[in-house]
């Protein structure tokens, strides 16, 4: 067993035990993080507008904005009738995505960050209204940065994919490939990166946010901001979930599939079993903190042009 997976054992135990029901999209620690970014590349004004908003909330366990990024995973906002949107679900044989429609059901998160920012312009949408929508926007741009919710219906994003040997990221006594990147990867970071976060509490998520955010170089800043299609973003993650080495799919030719003798998975069928490499981290963790990173300053960017003058 790698170091790596020993270190998650530990993170993901923080992680689940501050959520009721498993996350949607990025864990815990990387939807704070993304938020603190965000809220960092704030101007003044959109900064002041944020802030107002926040200030409405009733939930005590709500304090900051980073922390609001995080409540569409609480269980009573997961199991409503949006717990769709957090994906978008594509066919097997797209090597991109074609539009920003959700091909596999009537709503994913193409419709969910147009309906939550439409309200965020409206001048008819109540306080409430907006504080709901901001966020799930902070949520939205955080799940279609994670490479595995842009992905497959069949199996989940990974969801059904196992993996061997692992210590983290269990759940009912299996681990997915799905959770490794929502939360293992994230907290290894994070740990790696800010050594004393590793009890994954509040103040270290901020920390580790404020630390990723000050890595981020002009160019890079520059770079991201060009894009501000979510479908862009999509296409970003769907490429990275298609590379042979995440070990989410076994690609043959434009196809996408489930496993080597398996074009889908079948719930009648045993679910593959990924046996990653002890640098399997190492191979992925910078080009994960490079999404948060990059899923923050759009996140502000978006936020900047929504409240901006």
């Amino acid at each position: 067993m790698s170091l790596w997976f020993c270190r998650c054992a530990l993170a993901a135990i923080a992680l689940f035990s501050t959520l009721a029901e498993p996350a949607y999209g990025f864990g815990a620690d990387a939807h704070e993080a993304i938020c603190e970014i965000a809220y960092r590349e704030l101007t003044p004004q959109a900064r002041a507008q944020v802030d107002a908003l926040m200030a409405l909330e009733a939930n005590t366990r709500i304090r900051t904005f980073r922390d609001g990024c995080v409540w569409p995973d609480f269980r009573e906002t997961a199991t409503n009738a949006r717990r769709v949107e957090h994906y978008i679900n594509v066919p097997r044989d797209w090597e991109r995505v074609w539009s920003q429609r959700c091909h596999v059901v009537a709503r994913c998160l193409f419709t969910a960050i147009a309906e939550d920012v439409a309200t965020l312009r409206s001048d008819m949408a109540s306080p409430q209204e907006k504080l709901k929508a901001l966020k799930f926007v902070g949520h939205w741009i955080g799940d279609i940065h994670q490479p595995l919710h842009v992905s497959f219906a069949d199996d989940r994003g990974g969801n059904e994919v196992l993996v061997e040997n692992v210590a983290g990221c269990s759940r009912n006594g299996e681990t997915r490939l799905h959770a490794v990147w929502d939360s293992c990867i994230p907290a290894d970071v994070m740990q790696e990166r800010h050594a004393s976060a590793v009890a994954a509490g509040d103040d270290d998520r901020g920390a580790f946010g404020m630390l990723l955010s000050e890595e981020i170089t002009e160019s890079e800043r520059v770079e991201w901001m060009r894009s501000v299609s979510p479908l862009d973003w999509a296409n970003e993650s769907l490429a990275i979930a298609r590379q042979p080495e995440v070990g989410y799919c076994v690609v043959e030719g434009a196809r996408c599939n489930y496993a080597a003798d398996r074009q889908t998975y079948d719930r009648n069928t045993s679910k593959r079993v990924f046996t990653p490499t002890d640098d399997y981290e190492d191979r992925f963790g910078d080009l994960v903190a490079q999404r948060m990173k990059t899923a923050g300053v759009r996140l502000g960017a978006l936020l900047n042009r929504l409240f901006g003058p």
